[in-house]
């Protein structure tokens, strides 16, 4: 009796209040805090090996550092999108139709996905390429130059041990710093972008694609964590994963192959006190060596004992070490050349 009398007293009024919140909640109870703790966490693992197996096969471009700078970018950027979207999920079901949030957990992320992804990563690309086209002005340059690819985390100048007479070099962590900020900011505004597409299609009421999944995926007659496990965590994974190779596949870096006059070659006979001129810019990776831009004029002081590419010069009131392959002999083909 006391039932019959509930069900009197909340009638559904029309289709959309009958689908009230059942509490089913996408990461909520054992069930979903071990679908959170494990989703990406397999997605990530699953790329790892993915690019292990390239590795040891010799076909990877990257090398293991490179590849983990990129892979952490990544996943503190699917961090954050993965935090707006359950803050999207959650503004649907309260504000949209009252299917219970995991119902909206999957056509949510999928439509952000659709939509924000391929957005932040053409933001992404607009911005390195307005960083390079201010970077042409040289004192704006060398503010811009950590963004002007996303991928490269040191200038491509140095990019290479050989060219740099076995000297060793490696990615900047502050390069990678600014450009995990410019990610983040990228993902933010393309998931924001995604959310709001979602929140005006819902606006179609019943006609709305996202409401009309949401809707069969409540009907379905299954216990909660059984939803869960699928759409919360096999679908997402899969989706998870693939987003991943997207994003990594548009924004990792291979760097170009050396410009001619680049390669090693035997030592040039520079006479003490000859002039050269830079051909390249280099920015020193120890204390012992001088940075130079494109253009300088520098004045030679002598050969560097050990280090069979390397001069010691002088530009200006500095002296330092300098790469003899970076610069040209004065009305001379470029030093080290062919």
């Amino acid at each position: 009796k006391i039932r019959v009398e509930v069900e009197e007293a909340h009638p559904p009024s029309n289709a959309m209040d009958y689908f009230a919140d059942d509490g089913c909640d996408a990461f909520l109870g054992r069930t979903g805090i071990l679908i959170a703790g494990s989703l990406a966490a397999g997605a990530m693992a699953s790329y790892v090996a993915f690019w292990s197996l390239r590795y040891f096969c010799k076909s990877a471009k990257r090398t293991a550092t490179v590849f983990f700078m990129d892979l952490a970018k990544i996943a503190l950027g699917q961090g954050l999108g993965w935090l707006i979207n359950v803050l999207s999920t959650k503004s649907n079901t309260v504000a949209s139709h009252k299917l219970d949030s995991l119902a909206w957990y999957f056509p949510t992320f999928l439509a952000e996905e659709v939509i924000s992804v391929p957005l932040a990563v053409l933001l992404g690309v607009l911005l390195t390429l307005l960083a390079r086209t201010l970077g042409r002005d040289r004192a704006v340059g060398k503010w811009t130059e950590p963004v002007h690819y996303f991928g490269r985390y040191e200038p491509d100048d140095v990019a290479s041990q050989d060219l740099l007479g076995g000297r060793p070099s490696g990615p900047r962590p502050s390069w990678w710093a600014t450009q995990l900020v410019l990610w983040l900011a990228c993902v933010a505004a393309a998931r924001i972008v995604g959310s709001i597409v979602v929140v005006a299609t819902n606006s179609l009421g019943e006609a709305s694609p996202f409401y009309l999944l949401a809707r069969r995926i409540h009907e379905l007659d299954w216990a909660c964590d059984s939803k869960q496990w699928v759409f919360a965590g096999a679908l997402r994974a899969t989706v998870f994963l693939l987003q991943i190779l997207l994003v990594d596949v548009c924004t990792k870096y291979t760097a170009p192959t050396l410009r001619s006059g680049r390669g090693s070659a035997s030592t040039p006979a520079l006479a003490v006190g000859s002039r050269v001129r830079a051909m390249w810019k280099y920015a020193k990776q120890y204390d012992d060596e001088l940075s130079f831009e494109a253009g300088d004029l520098l004045i030679i002081e002598g050969e560097v004992p050990g280090e069979e590419l390397w001069f010691r010069a002088r530009l200006g009131n500095q002296s330092g070490l300098i790469p003899s392959n970076y610069v040209v002999d004065e009305g001379a083909s470029p030093i080290g050349a062919r």
